[in-house]
């Protein structure tokens, strides 16, 4: 459990820094106007508008990942796999999105970036695994075996 949570530790600024400079960068282009109309009547305008909204979904869902991945094979610190740096990045997600709904900012700031998030993580994350043939452990955790200690 420790090695895990110190592994988190380190794939947290890294998985957060690609995020940031993803989102800084589509906002200093100032795809959010361009993206506007998608929102209000759900039609698509033009090629490019469609194109960089599917680029940007993909560079979040996948470039921070990706990147811990290649930084663990560079240095060597830690190693990690790439489905353990999606399972990273899926669970800083998760905790991003708790923060969001928790604190109210989706209706405060208009934060609508994670409202597609909750399908997209169960699904790839599901995919992933069938092809990957790995199955997920969650441990085991018996509380009659702690009952019976005492």
């Amino acid at each position: 459990m420790k090695k895990v949570f110190i592994k988190f530790l380190i794939a947290l600024p890294i998985i957060m820094g690609v995020f940031a400079i993803i989102t800084l960068s589509f906002a200093l282009l100032d795809t959010g106007t361009l993206w506007e109309s998608l929102e209000k009547d759900g039609n698509v305008t033009s090629a490019l508008q469609y194109i960089s909204l599917i680029l940007y979904r993909l560079l979040i869902y996948l470039l921070p990942a990706v990147v811990l991945w290649l930084t663990s094979k560079r240095f060597k610190t830690k190693k990690y796999g790439f489905l353990e740096c999606l399972n990273f990045q899926f669970a800083i997600y998760t905790i991003l999105k708790c923060m969001v709904v928790l604190f109210a900012l989706d209706y405060l700031l208009s934060i609508k970036m994670f409202n597609a998030m909750n399908n997209y993580v169960v699904i790839f994350g599901y995919v992933i695994t069938l092809i990957s043939k790995k199955k997920a452990d969650l441990g085991k955790i018996d509380l009659l075996e702690k009952e019976n200690a005492k």
